[in-house]
């Protein structure tokens, strides 16, 4: 069945046009939306809260994620590694 089919009921014709929407969990900016709401979820990260809220809140207006954006998570997640391990200088 084709999208334009003039005998496909409406709900059909409704199905048809929401299978055709981008799967916006490949997404860069998706994924890393999902990493921050993880981070967020757990108190492991509650030292650093505002900033993952904040990047959290810009990821998900603006739909793009920038190099500084990706390397600050990178960092918060690398410093709770060394903080677990008493590297913590």
């Amino acid at each position: 069945m084709t999208r334009n089919n003039p005998t496909a009921t409406a709900a059909e014709r409704r199905r048809l046009a929401e299978s055709d929407a981008p799967d916006l969990r490949a997404e860069p900016w998706m994924q890393l939306a999902d990493d921050l709401e993880a981070m967020l979820g757990s108190d492991r990260y509650e030292w650093a809260r505002r900033t993952l809220a904040g990047l959290h809140a810009t990821i998900t207006r603006t739909h793009q994620v920038t190099p500084a954006q990706r390397a600050a998570v990178d960092h918060i997640y690398a410093a709770r590694l060394f903080r677990r391990r008493g590297w913590w200088w």
